[in-house]
């Protein structure tokens, strides 16, 4: 009689131990996912900045030849970095806040010049 008391304790142990190492692995494979996709972002967002950077090379190089004066072409520049510093402040506050409270405080950087530092650290 106790041999299958023992036996249906074994079971619910076996159970019990299947749940929680079901959970971890599924938490792991989330965390992964979550890090990748950080990445992901990060790298997309530092390429769309770069594009941009070319652009504005371009814009400045067609103002100047247009005969646009120096003065304007500085208030330009001007406008567009304090814009573009802007834009990317804001970036990297919204993947913050899109990431779960439980996560934040395992993000690398808080702002532009850490995550930029942080995805130039990282393997091609």
């Amino acid at each position: 009689m106790y041999e299958y008391l023992l036996w249906f304790l074994f079971f619910l142990l076996g159970i019990t131990f299947e749940k929680a190492f079901g959970f971890l692995t599924a938490v792991g494979y989330s965390l992964q996912i979550l890090k990748g996709s950080e990445i992901i972002s990060l790298r997309m967002v530092s390429k769309i900045s770069n594009d941009v950077e070319f652009l504005r090379g371009i814009k400045y190089q067609v103002l100047k030849e247009s005969g646009v004066s120096e003065g304007k072409l500085e208030v330009a520049k001007t406008v567009d970095e304090q814009i573009m510093k802007s834009w990317r402040e804001l970036v990297i506050r919204n993947i913050i806040t899109s990431f779960p409270d439980s996560y934040r405080a395992n993000l690398n950087y808080q702002d532009w010049s850490g995550a930029d530092k942080y995805l130039k650290s990282l393997p091609k």
